[in-house]
């Protein structure tokens, strides 16, 4: 690697060799600017970072397409779940920039204007994914050696997200009550078993309205969950479980009967909860099930994943440990459980404390 001047543009130009051994050249007008590039290439061939300056000048939408065919193993969900990412709010503003001119400076620039701009209607979460999503796409490209670095990401490897505001943060999951559960049950008609299972068992959708009457032990009074269907555009797929695990739950003693019962009415096979023996779409019992149960019922206009919560919080209040939670809501680990439902479990370490200290007391007594 060398410097030398062009005394007939008075410049200079760095000439060196790549990782692979091929010639190249750059010329700058200042001679402080040529010993910069050289410095900082040298460190970079040292360090085995350095890229082959042409290469950043492809387009993000064409490291998106070629990521995405690397993506065959994605459910249906998931892959519609990127495709909506990228086309809404990646592809306007990025698609058609050469990857070496992606800043950090424009990245932050575009989930603030996304967050607080004139016409912003996308929620905090929606702009963190797209924005994980981009450091992704810029991932591929460092894996390739199109890019020295990840302008996406801190120094420590994580993404570098908008700063969530405190009115902005997502509030604490806590579900309903069990009376209030009840009220919304009843209110549901021939889908209140259906209200229940999700409610007292802790079933996400898809995997509530995948169950069959084969997947009720009667004889154990328990469920099994091994299944899930996933809804995409109108049509439906059958998967597995988002750990991709199966789990037993068991029936509470009121449920029990009227699950046993409904699902002698069908064949074993036959979905346990459906619309005239097809599957349940979500937008669908949205609107002519759930929001009409919640108006006549009176209770708080709570989501139908809060369900899920329902469970986690009557559980919680009735003594089971997060070991036992992260069973029966299917997450991969405590710690998951944990994240979600930790500020529930306050009251918990409170009694613990107490009886710490109860005992401690009783054995200075004695």
């Amino acid at each position: 690697m060398s410097i030398r001047k062009i005394k007939k543009t008075n410049s200079f130009q760095v000439r060196y060799r790549d990782h692979q051994g091929v010639q190249r050249a750059k010329t700058f007008t200042l001679k402080k600017d040529a010993e910069k590039f050289e410095r900082e290439t040298k460190l970079a061939m040292e360090r085995g970072t350095y890229t082959d300056p042409s290469k950043g000048k492809s387009l993000l939408k064409d490291i998106y397409d070629e990521w995405f065919r690397t993506k065959e193993g994605l459910t249906p969900k998931s892959k519609h779940f990127y495709e909506s990412l990228w086309r809404v709010h990646i592809a306007p503003t990025f698609g058609e920039s050469p990857i070496k001119t992606i800043t950090a400076h424009a990245i932050n620039e575009w989930a603030i204007k996304k967050a607080t701009g004139a016409t912003a209607t996308t929620s905090t979460g929606r702009i963190e994914k797209a924005q994980e999503l981009l450091a992704t796409l810029l991932d591929y490209c460092v894996d390739l050696n199109l890019l020295p670095k990840n302008v996406a990401r801190k120094a420590n490897g994580k993404v570098n997200k908008l700063k969530v505001s405190s009115t902005d943060k997502k509030r604490p999951s806590t579900g309903l009550t069990p009376s209030e559960l009840m009220k919304l049950a009843n209110a549901s008609g021939h889908f209140r078993p259906l209200i229940l299972v999700m409610g007292l068992c802790g079933l996400r959708w898809g995997e509530a309205i995948a169950l069959r009457p084969i997947d009720i032990d009667p004889a154990k009074g328990t469920i099994l969950v091994a299944r899930s269907i996933s809804e995409v555009g109108g049509g439906f797929t059958i998967q597995d479980t988002k750990t991709h695990k199966a789990r037993i739950i068991v029936i509470p003693e009121m449920l029990r009967d009227e699950l046993v019962v409904l699902s002698m009415t069908k064949g074993p096979e036959e979905l346990l909860f459906s619309r005239n023996g097809k599957y349940l779409s979500n937008s669908m019992f949205h609107q002519y099930v759930y929001k009409p149960a919640i108006k006549q019922s009176g209770i708080p206009n709570v989501n139908l994943h809060d369900l899920r919560h329902t469970t986690a919080s009557i559980a919680i209040a009735n003594g089971a440990n997060v070991l036992v939670l992260a069973r029966m809501l299917g997450h991969s680990t405590p710690t998951m459980t944990l994240n979600i439902y930790g500020h529930m479990f306050k009251e918990d370490l409170e009694s613990v404390a107490k009886s710490i200290n109860d005992s401690v007391l009783q054995a200075i007594v004695d």
